[in-house]
């Protein structure tokens, strides 16, 4: 469907994009059919209705459950397992933990959805880190249309290979 002669690098995205790649909590290397958001924010492919939304807040103190932030990390993706044994609609697929080229871990939960008379693929990764202010957890939440499932696996383990986690802003 798509043909490009390289993999994308962030060298590739204009001045305008890296401005506010800048400004995510984590950024990828993504194609270029990607549109960069801060709104959303993210990246948006809108020809094949892929979003990939950043989020990230602060806790300034673990709860005393936790000894170290994965052990945050792991709890909420417990969270999101129960909510799809909960909801007929959203099936959890897999699990894994992924390290970037960075030597950053991420732990990579896959559901699939049902929306809109329509099956979704939605994978969530997650990291959480000691920063000056607390604890900072960054998830990222990945949607694209099911009939996109082999293209855009192989894509977004390129991604979250190269991704870069851009330092704090208060």
């Amino acid at each position: 469907m798509f043909s490009f002669d390289k993999v994308p690098t962030f060298e590739d995205h204009d001045r305008i994009a890296a401005m506010k790649e800048n400004n995510l909590p984590i950024k990828f290397p993504v194609l270029p059919i990607y549109n960069v958001s801060e709104e959303l924010p993210g990246y948006v492919d809108l020809l094949r209705r892929v979003s990939i939304m950043t989020f990230e807040g602060i806790v300034d103190e673990l709860d005393e459950t936790y000894t170290k932030p994965w052990d945050m990390v792991i709890d909420l993706s417990g969270t999101m397992e129960v909510e799809a044994e909960l909801n007929e609609n959203l099936k959890f697929r897999s699990q894994e933990i992924i390290q970037s080229n960075a030597g950053d871990e991420f732990l990579v939960d896959k559901f699939e959805y049902f929306s809109d008379d329509e099956w979704w693929d939605r994978t969530v990764m997650s990291i959480a880190a000691e920063v000056p202010d607390g604890v900072r957890y960054i998830q990222v939440v990945i949607h694209y249309p099911r009939e996109f499932r082999e293209l855009c696996t192989n894509e977004l383990n390129y991604y979250f290979s190269e991704a870069i986690i851009n330092p704090y802003k208060r």
